[in-house]
């Protein structure tokens, strides 16, 4: 499985925080939300992800290049030049999610099971 993390809002509400850094790597006792959504999703076998990135994305980008191998695990990035929106984001990067995959925002923090998410009989819409 794969996750997708939708990165590319632009923390208008959280300014001046966000005026140099993209919400997900505002930092949360000690780490980037980034960081603890990576740990989170390594506890159930998810190393490929998605970042959808969009404002601040040269910060973003650049943070997970240089700490992919320290974190183990793989990024590909989708960049927005324009907002997309939500399902427009998703849908630009579909060919790079030919199975099932996980979509989260890049600013929340959780520690729901992604193993029963799997186990429920939930009917998967294909991207077209």
């Amino acid at each position: 499985m794969k996750a997708i993390i939708l990165a590319g809002g632009y923390g208008k509400r959280l300014r001046p925080f966000t005026d140099e850094k993209p919400k997900p790597l505002l930092d949360i006792g000690g780490r980037p939300i980034l960081e603890w959504q990576i740990l989170w999703l390594k506890r159930f076998g998810i190393t490929e992800i998605v970042l959808l990135t969009g404002y601040k994305r040269e910060v973003l980008i650049d943070w997970a290049s240089q700490n992919s191998d320290r974190l183990g695990v793989n990024f590909v990035f989708s960049v927005e030049n324009e907002p997309l929106g939500t399902g427009g984001a998703i849908k630009k990067v579909k060919h790079f999610v030919n199975e099932d995959f996980l979509v989260i925002n890049g600013d929340i923090l959780t520690n729901l099971d992604v193993t029963r998410l799997q186990d429920m009989s939930i009917a998967l819409v294909p991207l077209r």
